[in-house]
């Protein structure tokens, strides 16, 4: 993983919040100003009105494209930790802190050749920054996502709307997804974003599949 490239500070106001499904929920900020980031980076993200300190800051991937004019994170709340029953009594107005952006699950600058998104749940975070900021420039390259969860499917609608090849899977058909994805596309570049274990049995089954390494970008989803 790259070393941040930003070590300051930047303010931003927590402007709404949705509930997505379950107990995940999206934040909307809007930073006091221009936020300079990377499609599929990540940051480190305080929680919102109150000090910061390390039981209080996440590393946290951002959803949005750099061409978006709010920036949100997408998160689940299930656990009672700290930082979480503070996203959990957020309020708009409330003030975050974003600090230490970094991060390679990036797009190489000039590529042009097709991308296959592999996510795993809620890994589907900076996946969605990679995709709004392909929409956002021109499509120039084409995309495919793969989408694999137990229940519900982050950012379904939106995605949905976007006229290139989705699916969505339960872990129990995921080999057969992905032998039809390495036989249509051998030679595409395949980002995979997801929980650690995840990650590790993707990853395997595609260098098992075939795919060259120099093909495979990964990204642990925390």
């Amino acid at each position: 993983m790259a070393e941040p490239r930003d070590l300051s500070f930047h303010p931003a106001v927590l402007e709404s919040l949705r509930r997505e499904y379950a107990e995940v929920y999206t934040y909307a900020f809007r930073p006091a100003e221009p936020l300079v980031f990377e499609a599929g980076q990540h940051v480190h993200l305080s929680a919102p009105g109150v000090e910061v300190s390390k039981p209080m800051v996440r590393h946290m991937s951002v959803a949005s494209a750099p061409g978006d004019e709010l920036l949100e994170f997408s998160m689940d709340l299930a656990t009672d930790s700290a930082y979480k029953q503070a996203f959990r009594a957020a309020q708009p107005g409330q003030i975050s802190q974003i600090f230490k952006i970094g991060g390679e699950f990036t797009l190489e600058p000039g590529a042009t050749g097709p991308i296959v998104f592999l996510a795993g749940g809620i890994g589907i975070t900076p996946i969605r920054s990679l995709i709004r900021h392909l929409e956002q420039t021109g499509r120039p390259r084409p995309w495919t996502l793969l989408h694999v969860s137990r229940d519900a499917f982050l950012y379904r609608e939106e995605m949905s709307r976007l006229p290139f090849p989705q699916q969505r899977v339960g872990r129990p058909q995921v080999e057969g997804a992905l032998r039809r994805l390495m036989s249509e596309q051998p030679q595409a570049t395949y980002y995979l974003c997801g929980s650690r274990n995840f990650l590790d049995g993707i990853s395997q089954a595609l260098r098992d599949l075939g795919l060259p390494e120099g093909q495979l970008r990964t990204e642990d989803f925390r």
